[in-house]
């Protein structure tokens, strides 16, 4: 399995020679048979550096959103995929975005919303077990959200 990071907050200055940074999260994991992008961060960085890479998103299985927040899911809007490919998301997700963005991902993907556990290949799954816990200790740790809970996707990758 390979984890390639597409979008993160910093680069090392080696990396910065080559990749792009903003405040955002986007990787690109890839096994023999599957090939996942997590997540997209605010703006089209995940695709440029995903091109300086080498990484041809067009292969992709999954799209996977780990939650509504815009450093996590506004990079979406920035896609050029030629066919809709898989958006996996939490039920919750769509009703949290944007309108301008929820309506053009509803036009542009196909949608496998779920609460429930999902295996992409033998060594990729997402969990909704951990997920509730996950919620339990933002709630507990971490300033609430102003609109309720916050749906997560998680993969687990072992």
């Amino acid at each position: 399995m390979k984890i390639t990071i597409l979008c993160e907050n910093e680069t090392s200055y080696k990396g910065s020679k080559t990749c792009l940074s903003e405040w955002g999260l986007s990787f690109w994991v890839e096994t023999k048979n599957t090939k996942i992008l997590f997540d997209t961060g605010h703006t089209d960085i995940y695709k440029t550096n995903a091109e300086k890479l080498n990484i041809n998103l067009e292969n992709l299985n999954f799209i996977v959103l780990s939650h509504h927040h815009f450093d996590h899911a506004k990079g979406l809007q920035y896609h050029n995929f030629k066919n809709k490919k898989k958006l996996i998301i939490h039920p919750e997700i769509i009703s949290k975005l944007p309108a301008n963005e929820s309506k053009k991902i509803k036009s542009d993907f196909e949608i496998i919303a779920s609460k429930e556990a999902l295996n992409f290949s033998k060594n990729i799954r997402s969990s909704q077990k951990t997920l509730a816990r996950l919620n339990q200790i933002k709630q507990d740790y971490f300033v609430p959200e102003k609109k309720g809970k916050i749906h997560h996707s998680l993969l687990i990758l072992t």
